[in-house]
């Protein structure tokens, strides 16, 4: 494998990627064989918002382009008292179909209050 990858900015990275060599077919009847191939991925880091000091909002997303799915996510944070934080998020999962259309495979939201005890 040969690759070139740079990280201009604290949040912002690409990389370029050529493998070669030995690789399974994967087939009703796997065999190894002559791999060769090209991927390049640019990778854009985590955005977290601090709106005020015990409210906060963290955005993930994801796309692999080999399993042709999105991944995203968002959390909400408040921070009742030091220690006591409630949490609402959604976490959002699509693919895309045989036309090209992102269609969604699953949604879910969740809430989860966190507490510590003071001893």
């Amino acid at each position: 494998m040969l690759g070139l990858g740079s990280e201009p900015l604290s949040w912002l990275g690409a990389e370029v990627r050529y493998e070669f060599g030995d690789g399974i077919y994967y087939d009703v009847n796997p065999y190894l064989g002559c791999k060769k191939g090209l991927e390049m991925g640019f990778v854009l880091k985590r955005f977290n918002y601090q709106v005020s000091r015990p409210l906060s909002l963290r955005l993930i997303t994801d796309y692999d382009d080999y399993y042709r799915t999105l991944y995203m996510s968002a959390l909400l944070s408040y921070e009742y008292r030091p220690g006591t934080v409630f949490y609402f998020g959604v976490d959002d999962s699509q693919e895309r179909d045989l036309q090209g259309f992102l269609r969604g495979t699953g949604r879910y939201f969740f809430v989860k209050r966190s507490y510590r005890w003071r001893v």
